[in-house]
Order: C-alpha cells, then structure tokens, then sequence
C-alpha cells in the first residue's frame, strides 16, 4: 500500500513540474447534470398548459432565480404528481442548495415515475457519492447508462468514481475516453485522463 501510494505521489509530482496543475484535477470534481426540459420525462405525456407552467419553472431556473424556480416546480409537484422532469429539477435545486435529504427524495420520485430515467439516475449517483455510499453510486451511474448508453455526463461521474473513490484507474480511463468521444473535446477532462495515464504508468513499474 505505501509503495503504491508512493508512486502515485511521484506521478502527480511530475505532472506539476510539467505545469499540468494536477492537484487541481484531482480536487474538481464536478457534478455532471443536464436539466430535464419536459415535464414528462418520458412517462405519461401532459397537456399544453402543463408543459407551459413547467417551461417557464425551468426558465427561473436557467435565470438563477432559484427561490422562485423551486416554489413553481413544488406548486406543479403538488397538482401533478407524475411529472419526473419537475420532480428531477428539484432534485437539482435541492443538491444546489445542499438539502440533501429533500433532493434524494425528489429524485427517487422522478425515478418512481420515469424508471429508464438517465439523469434521475446519474443524480441520485452524485448524491449516494456524496454520502459516501459508493458501491451504490456506482451502481446508480450504472443504471443511467443502462436506460441510455451514451449518457455522457454519467460516464463522466463513473471515471471519477473509479478514479478517486474506487481506485479502478483502468475503469477510470475507459470511462473518460467514452465521455471524451462523446463530447468531442473537454480540455479539462484531458488533463485528469492524462493525470490518471501518468498513475497507472507508475503502478505498473
């Protein structure tokens, strides 16, 4: 254990005498999410009205006026409770405002009422990552690429996963690469991929 440890310090070493800033990388951790935008998500589909009330929630919270934007998704929640998108947009508003407790529930419901829901699922992800559950996490982030293969920000939150909790460097890369074909160019997942191709060098000496 300490010998792997000390080879993966002499990498992360090298990479900052080259200017690759890797403590940095190792210290980001986004959360990857895409705001649902029908209120449906994939399940019962829902009148026009429904849809308007639901677009002009989430054009709140596109403004960033999320005290407003979380009071039409709960009053749209209330009347309507199988809308999975507003129940998902909770979720997001509830994991910004870092009531954790109240976006798991929300979320678990948006996945209660749309089971092959990719971002519910890479959600509810980041969230048991968050608790520290992360054979659980995997396994959410595992269900959203499951319900939608290219998925890219669930590949994306698999690779830090296996990078920086789980240590499965090699799942780690093939996840990074997948999100990077995906996206086509994201310089600054091309710095922790190259970070953790440096690591797996030095384990392997």
């Amino acid at each position: 254990m300490q010998n792997r440890l000390n080879k993966a310090l002499t990498a992360l070493a090298l990479l900052m005498l080259v200017g690759c800033a890797s403590n940095n990388i190792r210290q980001a951790e986004p959360v990857q999410v895409e705001l649902p935008t029908t209120a449906s998500q994939g399940a019962q589909p829902v009148s026009a009205a429904v849809q308007a009330e639901f677009a002009a929630a989430l054009q709140m919270l596109k403004d960033s006026q999320i005290t407003q934007a979380k009071s039409a998704f709960e009053a749209l929640t209330s009347r309507q409770p199988q809308l999975a998108g507003a129940h998902l947009n909770l979720a997001i508003i509830n994991n910004q405002m870092r009531n954790y407790e109240a976006a798991e529930q929300s979320v678990l419901r948006a996945i209660e009422h749309s089971p092959r829901n990719a971002a519910a699922y890479n959600l509810h992800g980041t969230l048991l990552r968050h608790k520290g559950q992360f054979r659980d996490a995997r396994l959410a982030y595992s269900k959203a690429l499951l319900a939608e293969p290219d998925y890219a920000p669930a590949h994306l939150n698999l690779a830090i996963l296996f990078d920086i909790y789980l240590q499965y460097w090699d799942d780690a890369r093939d996840h990074y690469q997948r999100y990077l074909k995906l996206v086509g160019e994201d310089a600054t997942v091309s710095l922790w991929l190259m970070d953790l191709e440096m690591r797996i060098k030095m384990e392997a000496k």
